[in-house]
C-alpha cells in the first residue's frame, strides 16, 4: 500500500507542468544582424592540419634544458646548513644558561 502511495506521488509531480518564469527581456526576440566582417575574419583565420599540429605538440612536450645553479665558488658565498645552525642554536643554548 504504502508503496503504491509513494508511485503516485512521484507519478503525480513528474506529470505535472512546472511553473518557469522567464522575464520579458528574455523573451524578446533574437535580432537577426551579424557582424559580417567578424564572420569573415573568422573564415579567414590560418587552419592548422593535423600533422602540424602533432608537430608542434612535440616540440612543447620535449624537455627544454635548463641552467645549473651556480655552486659556492661561482658565488663567492656560503650558505648556511642545517647542521651549522643547530651547532649555532646549542651554542646560544649554553651562553644563556
Amino acid at each position: 500500500m504504502a508503496l503504491t502511495w509513494v508511485g503516485l506521488g512521484i507519478y503525480n509531480r513528474l506529470t505535472q507542468p512546472v511553473d518557469i518564469k522567464v522575464s520579458k527581456k528574455e523573451m524578446t526576440p533574437v535580432k537577426l544582424n551579424f557582424d559580417t566582417q567578424t564572420l569573415e575574419a573568422i573564415n579567414q583565420r590560418l587552419e592548422i592540419s593535423d600533422d602540424q599540429l602533432n608537430q608542434l605538440e612535440d616540440q612543447i612536450s620535449q624537455p627544454q634544458p635548463t641552467s645549473e645553479p651556480e655552486t659556492e665558488a661561482e658565488t663567492g658565498t656560503s650558505t648556511p646548513t642545517a647542521e651549522h645552525d643547530t651547532n649555532n642554536n646549542s651554542q646560544n643554548n649554553q651562553e644563556t644558561n
